[in-house]
């Protein structure tokens, strides 16, 4: 395999949507999403995958887990019609999602 090719606009949009529709119960519960972002990467195996990276505003304790963990499940074929077939997730809160970025920079070095 190779490494994840980066979207069109068109697939990266509609990628996002799906995630806004998987998320939409939520956004009357007291979160708002921000930003949908999909990064193609690949794992230390070589394998192409896709991180798709929510940032909400809000109570992030309404985010359930179970929830956010079936995500692949419910959407895997609307995902495939896109050739996104392996994903991983991360929800980042606004106000963290500088910090966050510099913590996941792949060029960060722990001192």
């Amino acid at each position: 395999m190779t490494a994840a090719e980066i979207l069109s606009p068109e697939a990266e949009q509609s990628v996002a949507q799906i995630v806004l529709q998987d998320l939409e119960h939520i956004a009357t519960e007291g979160i708002s999403i921000n930003e949908v972002r999909i990064t193609p990467g690949e794992d230390q195996y070589g394998d192409p995958y896709y991180h798709i990276v929510v940032v909400y505003s809000g109570n992030g304790d309404l985010l359930d887990p179970a929830w956010l963990n079936g995500f692949k499940r419910r959407n895997r074929e609307g995902l495939a019609k896109w050739g996104v077939h392996l994903t991983t997730e991360s929800y980042v809160e606004v106000a963290e999602y500088r910090e966050w970025l510099e913590m996941s920079n792949t060029e960060y070095d722990e001192e």
